[in-house]
């Protein structure tokens, strides 16, 4: 919080004392320390909002995405997205400031990826239970 107040509220004090950087920084240095798994985390929402809207929560199958989808929403989606608008919006940028949501990063594209490999899984019972 220290960060986002000494940057964005005082930064006419002091949060470009070290210079700034342009907004594409943190989106170069993410893809440096992330690879795939930064690009596989920013279309966690995409990915979110396909299983409840395509997919959809019916049966047990379903009930179990409704927990796995909300729970994503609350406690890694939306602190990582309002973590990256308020160190994106600000004019100091360094990379130590990304550390804290590092592991909300590595949850969101573990995410991303499960919600896939459940889909196409399912996508194979169907189809093979459609062939008996």
């Amino acid at each position: 919080v220290n960060i986002a107040v000494y940057n964005g509220l005082h930064a006419s004090k002091g949060g470009n004392l070290y210079g700034t950087e342009p907004f594409t920084y943190y989106i170069v240095n993410l893809c440096l320390n992330f690879n795939v798994a930064f690009v596989v985390a920013m279309h966690a929402y995409i990915v979110a909002f396909l299983a409840s809207t395509v997919v959809g929560f019916e049966g047990r199958a379903g009930q179990r995405r409704y927990e796995r989808v909300t729970t994503f929403a609350l406690y890694v989606g939306a602190p990582m997205a309002i973590w990256l608008g308020i160190m994106f919006s600000m004019a100091h940028k360094e990379e130590r400031f990304l550390f804290v949501i590092y592991p909300l990063m590595c949850a969101a594209a573990a995410f991303t990826m499960h919600e896939i490999w459940t889909f196409f899984a399912e996508i194979e019972v169907a189809t093979y239970s459609k062939r008996q």
